[in-house]
């Protein structure tokens, strides 16, 4: 889903990467590459680009935390 987003010129924001990814990119670096974080950091790495909360929440989409989640299943 998150690919599809990011893949999408109507939803994808280089902007958003380009001006955050400085306060995060260290700690972004050092998460272990299998954890929740870790994948999600490859996909956006790939397309270089972010989402706006907005963007989810207006396609109806919902989010939850990763402990959450896996708490369910």
């Amino acid at each position: 889903m998150l690919e599809a987003r990011l893949a999408n010129p109507a939803s994808a924001r280089t902007d958003l990467y380009v001006n955050q990814l400085p306060g995060v990119e260290s700690y972004l670096r050092s998460t272990e590459p299998e954890s929740p974080i870790g994948r999600l950091w490859t996909v956006m790495q790939q397309y270089r680009a972010g989402v706006v909360q907005q963007r989810w929440l207006a396609d109806l989409i919902g989010c939850g935390l990763w402990e959450t989640i896996s708490a369910q299943l």
